[in-house]
């Protein structure tokens, strides 16, 4: 403000005071040299109430038309706060509204394609089946032409296996005549045997008599003996003859007992041929069924092919326009996002002029505990417990496993399972050195307005190495409630509104990073980071909708440690309906 301007409290308000104004500029004619400076001095200066040193009526007068300025700048300034809250509010309700229909949108899309797919697919499985069909059909007609030829060569088949039998049933009965002559010659051979037999008795008995006789009888002896001779000479042959049949009948009775079985088995072939060939005509009229009904079958597939081509190429369309639908609607998202900012620039408007609202106590609060934790910081940095590039370092170590017993003395982590926390929690080379110390800050400042929800620091990637108390319950193990009672030592990127306020003052390269961005990439990307004037009265308000539908409001301000940016300071609170 102006040389000569001080502040001091008067009935438990600022009263902007100029009674150590020049002399020149005192009494009746001082009172517009007094208006111009009030004036350059800028709103701050008619925020206030204003108070002249001198005892001039002018003064006096002059003193009741600026306290009525004052107070209908006031109530212009809170009205128009109204407002921009109230556009903030709508703007986070319609934004919230736009990503509802827009995540239903993309459903409906990825419903549509994944319909879509799954047409294309079923309409592959049916081009397939219709192969497959005119295939099993051309299979069918090749089995029934196969089968008309088998049965033809059946016919063929029982014909010759009759003709073999009706041969074989011949060779058996000619062999059985056969054997039946061989027994004929045993008998007659038998009955000449005998008859040699005699015969040889009669010669002896011949040779008897001639011995008797003498010399009368030696003729009847020569002829008794070849009489004998020839007896024994058949008598031989017989015998041989007797062998050779008994040979014969021997070799002929095996092959007229394998000429039996054969026999069966020609007539069991001719039974076989004569069931093949009734099969063989059944399968002819299936697999005649079968073509007509394959035929049929791919006659229907090509129909429900061509049905599918045109239901594909509807979905296809209905897709497209849903996907237009949805950029459209991304693009109100960001129209949307344009307004928000909007309201950004009415609230560094209206930060000017503090009216008391719960915009102007929570920013001078955020810039409290921006100082605040700067100093828990800094004083860790200077009584050597952290170094302070291990402070500005963005690299994080996820706790889990023995780890997690780092955490118990902040709360109860008995019911944590080994593999980690859900989200997953975090540890830095610092957060255990300051987080219980910035905890004191935090609550001392959310104490102050008891409209804030939370106060706390989050470096450039939204980490919170501590969060309020509120926030740092046991953890209980049941999702739903650790998500909303456990929020220390995590990251906050479900809500891109905090990474924006992360990295308040920092251009719109920071906001393009990634969420988890190390200190190199923000240097790259141009940012910044060291401590300014300009840096250090940068803040950014942010109003959102949350899914359940509660809208809150933000503030950031940035966070400084020895000159360097860490992250911002956080306040929230929640607006009324």
């Amino acid at each position: 403000m102006e040389q000569g301007v001080r502040h001091r409290l008067a009935n438990d308000r600022e009263v902007l005071a100029l009674g150590d104004w020049p002399a020149q500029q005192q009494g009746s004619s001082s009172v517009l040299e007094t208006l111009r400076a009030i004036f350059e001095a800028g709103l701050a200066a008619v925020a206030r109430p204003i108070s002249f040193a001198a005892d001039e009526p002018e003064a006096r007068q002059m003193e009741r038309a600026l306290e009525h300025f004052r107070a209908d700048l006031r109530a212009t300034m809170g009205a128009l706060e109204s407002v921009v809250r109230r556009s903030a509010v709508g703007v986070a309700r319609s934004a919230l509204r736009v990503q509802q229909v827009t995540r239903e949108i993309d459903r409906a899309r990825q419903s549509m394609e994944s319909v879509t797919q799954a047409l294309r697919d079923v309409h592959s499985g049916v081009e397939e089946i219709a192969h497959a069909a005119g295939n099993a059909a051309a299979a069918a007609r090749e089995v029934d032409q196969r089968t008309a030829k088998g049965l033809r060569a059946s016919k063929d088949a029982e014909a010759h296996v009759a003709a073999l039998r009706q041969q074989m049933q011949e060779v058996a009965d000619r062999l059985q005549v056969l054997l039946e002559q061989v027994a004929a010659i045993t008998r007659v051979s038998e009955l000449i045997a005998g008859i040699a037999k005699q015969t040889n008795l009669l010669a002896l008995n011949a040779a008897i008599e001639a011995a008797r006789a003498g010399e009368h009888g030696r003729g009847f002896a020569v002829v008794a003996e070849e009489v004998r001779k020839l007896a024994e000479h058949t008598a031989t042959q017989t015998r041989e003859i007797r062998a050779l049949t008994d040979a014969v009948a021997a070799q002929l009775d095996p092959a007229r007992t394998a000429l039996a079985r054969s026999l069966e088995l020609v007539e069991g072939s001719d039974r076989a041929t004569v069931e093949l060939g009734r099969v063989l005509r059944e399968t002819s009229v299936l697999a005649s069924e079968a073509a007509q009904a394959i035929d049929a079958i791919a006659s229907a597939v090509q129909q429900q092919t061509a049905a599918l081509e045109s239901a594909t190429r509807a979905l296809e369309q209905a897709t497209g326009s849903v996907g237009a639908i949805e950029r459209e609607t991304r693009h109100v998202a960001e129209e949307t996002f344009v307004l928000s900012q909007g309201t950004q620039a009415a609230y560094e408007h209206l930060a000017k002029v503090d009216t008391g609202t719960t915009f102007h106590r929570a920013l001078a609060l955020c810039r409290e505990l921006a100082e605040r934790c700067q100093r828990v910081f800094e004083r860790a940095i200077d009584e050597g417990r952290v170094r302070l590039e291990d402070v500005l370092e963005l690299r994080y170590t996820e706790i889990k496993g023995p780890a997690i017993r780092s955490l118990a003395r902040l709360f109860d982590v008995s019911r944590v399972p080994p593999e980690g926390f859900q989200p997953p929690k975090y540890a830095t080379a610092y957060d255990a050195v300051v987080d219980l110390a910035l905890s004191e800050e935090m609550e001392a400042v959310l104490r102050k307005e008891p409209r804030l929800v939370f106060a706390l620091p989050i470096d450039l990637n939204t980490y919170a190495p501590m969060h309020n108390r509120a926030f740092c319950k046991d953890w209980t193990g049941i999702p739903e409630r650790d998500l909303v009672g456990n929020r220390v030592k995590r990251f906050f990127w479900d809500q891109r509104v905090l990474v924006r306020g992360a990295r308040v003052g920092l251009g719109a390269a920071a906001e393009r990073l990634p969420n988890m961005a190390t200190r190199q990439q923000f240097i790259e990307a141009g940012c910044d980071l060291r401590e300014s004037p300009r840096q250090r009265e940068q803040f950014l308000v942010q109003t959102y909708a949350r899914d359940t539908g509660e809208v809150m409001t933000v503030i950031t301000v940035p966070l400084f440690v020895k000159g360097q940016r860490w992250g911002a300071a956080l306040v929230g609170w929640k607006e009324e309906a």
